[in-house]
Order: structure tokens, then sequence, then C-alpha cells
């Protein structure tokens, strides 16, 4: 008797010193997000390298040793444990865990992490979890499972899933399994509260022409449709004809998956799904059939056209990008991997199967909408070299508009056609949205990947300003960068090196130091009559806004006066893909105000 009340004692201790060290607490209105900083945290676990693949580990009940059923885990489990649990609190505004930081020395042997945390609310009400976790994870509210995610590549998105789910007034309890899979540098788990209107506008950015987890089918399609609650999807033919329409309530989704069954009867080629709900619209292309014969269909096309050769070498490059991602597997069959290669299929190949088209029709190629490689020549290298460019409109439209040129975070191969954007598309969508919404044409520079050099990037730059002088009759004085971290960095030296070419730069969270002489900081004094714009977030932890300070201080000395708009979201780490929008609305006043 007196041992089962000092058990009991125990029991009560432990409840008072949690609750009292998580004081996370959800308003009944009012909030944005909301992020769990606070958990108690069981795990890694080791497994024998030698019988166990990392991507089986999440199936291990590792709790069982401990008499523990996860599949039912309360507060109160926590005593089982032998060891002392590590309970810790997050230190990242949005909840993110890197458990990196907390797998001690034998990483390689380590998975499988369990996750205890509770928050209270004032009201039972519906919200969202925006949730992202690495290879496979599991989360339970108040003992009900909400969702499971198996084979994902990695973390993509940092608001890649977002669950609707109803929390009771008072205290709720979430459990959390996490496992890393093969990749322990994507091992990590995101978990943000939000209310339905901040859901919904992270979904649109960040899943805007990512909502179908098929983008290449045959029969069925599986629309994503994340926090939505109700809503229809529409399947429309290239010519806007609907062909079928379905409407949905959330008691009809299966893991916020809905499926149109029963799409035999429809003939092979691409089609736009269209995802109606809470006053968006997302559309996503798709293609029904078989991508390989379509890529033999187009060929033989292609081996037919008489044209000038610069164009002709632009169609061949595309159809090398499309019949590369058609036909080669990727190693693994994650569905999340297979979504990205399929996306991408489906995207280039629209594009080319609406020029070739549209050169049916037209007996050339400028003036076709959409997302095409375009190429320039240099000299240096006797050489042509590859960019992506999208304009909307006539040619007289896109003559009009000013121009923004992305510099890339990420230089990867050598080769555009192989290594580029095959895991970015949701960038590039994103992007393109905003461009259009701010009244720009957009070019997606390579700079030649891994070969970069700074003054081959100053050729580029000034290759593709070229080309779209030739092709698009662009006003060469509007013309602006933009570009993240390394990008942002990049952006800020070319413009620094080539100021009469540039109407404004914009960088996020840029590397502005170094001892380099190309280094942002060392050319700063050539930027006095190039307007400047940096965002940066507070919350950025690999590039300190600090830094950014400095570089402002810096160029201040010396006559020039970037401006500096701090976020304090995570930047180019944020759970949203659209943390472009400052920097596309800063340079969009600045094109107005060279109107006027």
């Amino acid at each position: 008797m007196k041992k089962r009340i000092i058990n009991y004692l125990l029991i009560a201790t432990f409840c008072i010193l949690f609750s009292c060290k998580n004081e996370v607490l959800i308003p009944e209105s009012g909030f944005e997000h909301t992020a769990l900083k606070a958990w108690d945290f069981i795990g890694p676990f080791k497994f024998d390298t030698l019988q166990v693949d990392p991507s089986a580990t999440f199936f291990i009940k590792n709790l069982n040793e401990f008499d523990i059923d996860e599949e039912h885990f309360s507060q109160t489990d926590l005593l089982k444990i032998p060891e002392p649990v590590n309970s810790f609190r997050v230190d990242d505004k949005f909840g993110s865990i890197d458990f990196l930081s907390y797998g001690g020395d034998s990483l390689k042997q380590l998975s499988n992490v369990y996750l205890y945390s509770t928050f209270n609310s004032e009201a039972d009400q519906d919200v969202v979890f925006i949730v992202d976790g690495s290879f496979a994870y599991k989360i339970w509210l108040n003992g009900e499972v909400v969702i499971k995610d198996y084979w994902k590549k990695n973390t993509n998105k940092l608001g890649d899933r977002l669950v609707p789910v109803k929390i009771k007034k008072g205290s709720n309890k979430i459990f959390v399994k996490v496992s890393r899979g093969n990749n322990v540098l994507s091992w990590k788990f995101n978990l943000t509260i939000s209310n339905f209107i901040i859901a919904n506008q992270v979904f649109f950015d960040n899943c805007l022409s990512d909502f179908i987890m098929n983008p290449n089918f045959s029969d069925s399609l599986f629309v994503y449709v994340g926090p939505f609650l109700n809503g229809k999807v529409e399947v429309l033919k290239s010519d806007s004809i609907v062909q079928l329409t379905k409407t949905f309530e959330n008691h009809e989704l299966e893991n916020q998956y809905l499926c149109l069954k029963n799409l035999e009867h429809l003939e092979d080629g691409f089609y736009t799904v269209r995802l109606i709900s809470s006053g968006y619209t997302m559309e996503e292309k798709v293609y029904k059939g078989d991508l390989e014969t379509l890529g033999q269909q187009m060929g033989a096309q292609i081996a037919q056209l008489n044209c000038d050769q610069k164009y002709l070498n632009e169609i061949i490059i595309s159809f090398d990008r499309f019949n590369y991602l058609s036909t080669v597997v990727p190693d693994s069959l994650s569905r999340y991997e297979n979504q990205y290669w399929k996306n991408n299929s489906v995207f280039y190949g629209f594009n080319l199967y609406n020029l070739l088209q549209f050169h049916n029709n037209n007996k050339h190629f400028i003036g076709c909408e959409g997302t095409f490689l375009k190429s320039y020549y240099s000299e240096k290298q006797n050489k042509d070299f590859y960019f992506l460019f999208q304009g909307i409109g006539n040619p007289e439209e896109i003559a009009s508009k000013p121009v923004i040129i992305m510099v890339p975070y990420a230089l990867e191969g050598d080769d555009i056609t192989t290594s580029w954007y095959i895991s970015s598309l949701d960038q590039i969508h994103i992007d393109a949205y905003l461009a259009k919404e701010y009244g720009f044409s957009i070019a997606w520079a390579f700079l030649r990947g891994t070969n970069y050099t700074v003054p081959d990037a100053d050729e580029d730059i000034k290759g593709i300003i070229s080309t779209l002088e030739k092709d698009y009759n662009i006003d060469p004085t509007k013309i602006y960068l933009d570009g993240d971290c390394v990008g942002g960095m990049r952006a800020l030296i070319i413009a620094s090196r080539n100021p009469d070419r540039f109407a404004g730069v914009a960088a996020h969270g840029p590397i502005t130091y170094g001892e380099d002489r190309n280094s942002p900081i060392n050319l700063v004094k050539h930027l006095a009559n190039v307007p400047v714009c940096i965002v940066h977030s507070t919350e950025d932890k690999a590039v300190p806004i600090a830094q950014t300070k400095h570089y402002i201080k810096e160029a201040n000395k010396q006559g020039v006066y970037p401006v500096l708009i701090e976020k304090k979201d995570k930047g180019k780490h944020s759970i949203s893909k659209a943390y472009h929008r400052d920097s596309f609305e800063f340079l969009g006043k600045l094109n107005m105000n060279k109107k006027q």
C-alpha cells in the first residue's frame, strides 16, 4: 500500500512539473502560428545495421521493451523509462527539431525518436497542424492518429503537410514518432499550430502546382487538398473544356486525398487539374498516358523542323531534358521522389509540346506563352549556354515588362538538362506566380552549375539580357536581380561588378563577408546608384542577420544605402515558400517609380 501511494505521488509530481514547464496556450481567436517548444524526448534507439535497413526502422516498436504500447501512449508512460527522459525546449520559433543535435556520436546506428508534449486551448476548436518530418513520421493527438507519412525523400518544405484537427478545451496531448530513414541529414521534425486563414495561404504558396500525387496517370488521380475542408476539383482538357467535376467535404477524404477514379475514358494527353476552395484556385498540369511514347512522338516532330539553328538548339536541349526526366528511373521507390520526377517530366514535357504546337500554327517560336529553356552564345567558350525563361502574354506585352533574373543558391552539376531543379520545381512555380502578380517576366540563371566563376557569371547574365533583347525586344534598362543565401551573395556581386546593367537588386539572407576581393562587402561602393533591398530573418541561424547589418553599416560609410527588411519568420527556411514576396514588392515599386 505504501509503495502504491509513493508511485501515485511520483506520477502526480511529474504531471505538475510537466504542466508548469509547458505553458503553450491556444487562444480561442486571434492567433496565427503557435509552436510547441517544450517536448519530452525518448531515443534515438540503436538498431542492428547488418540486419535492419534504416528505411525499415520505423516499424520497430522500440517502446515495447519498456512495456509501453506506442499506439496508446500516455503521460505516465514516461515514468516507465528506466533512464531519465531527456526533456528539452526547442529553440525555434516554429518548433523545428534537428535530431542531429540530439543523436550523440553514433548517428549511423541510431533511428526512431519519440516526442511527447502538451498544450492548452481556451475552447474546443478546429485548427491546422503544419508539419513535416524526416523519412517517416506519425502523430497522435489525444490518443488518436491524425497523420502518418512514410518514405519521404527529405524535408523539402517545412509546411509539407497541413492537417485539420479538432482540439479540445483544456489540455491536449501530442505524441510523435519520427524515423530517419537512410538520410541522417534530413532527420528533422517541424510542427506549427495555425488557424485556417494562415494555413490555407501556406498551402497555396507551397503546393500551388504540386498537389497532384501522380501527375502522370492512367486511370485514377490522387489530389491532395491540404487544409481545405470543402471545395471542388475540375479536370480540363487543353482547350479549357471541363471533362469532369467532383466536389468534396472532409468526411469523404482519406488522409486528405481525394481520389478521382475511372478515368480510362479520357484520351491520352495533357490536362489541367483545378482545385478550388476557400477563395483559392490552384492549377497543375497532368498527363494521361505513357511519357516515353510522347517523347518519341515529339522527337519525330523535332527531326522534321526547319528553323533557325539557335531555336533548333533550344528545342533539342528542351527535348533532352524532358527525355532525361521521363526515362531515367530514380534509385528510390519513394512516392515523394517519384512525384517530384513526374511533376518535372510533365512540366517540361507540356512546355515543349506547347511550343511545338505553337510552331506548327505560326511557323516560328516567339510569342508562345510558357516556361522554356533559352540560350546565349559565349564567344569566350565558343558554345551555347542555357537558362530558363517565362514570358506571359504576346510579344508586345513581354517587351513592355521588366525582367527579374533569379540567381541560383545551389549549383549542381554542369549540365542543365540533367542537374538543375530536379526537386525545386515548386520554387520555380511560386516565383513565376509572384512575377505574374507583380508584372514581371522572369528568368532563372544556371551560371554553368559547378563550373561557376565570377567572370563567367558576368558573361552569363550579359548573355541572358542579350538573348531577351533580341528575341523579345525587352527594355535593357528594366533588368532586376534577386537571389537567396549564396544566390543573394552572387546577385550582390554581379550587380556590384556591373552596376550600369541593373535597375535594382534584392537578396534574401545573403552571405556578405569574405576576404576575397569579390565578396559583396568589398564591392559595395559600386552600388551607389543601384537600389538594393536585403530581406533577412531575425531567426536565420545559417546566416545571422548581424552579418547584413554589418554590411549595411559599411555600405553607409561609402554612400550606399541598402533597404533592410527584417522578418520574424525563418526566411528561406520559413513554412511558406513564397518568401520572395517582399523582394518582388520592393522591385515592383522601383519599376513603378521608374515609369513615373
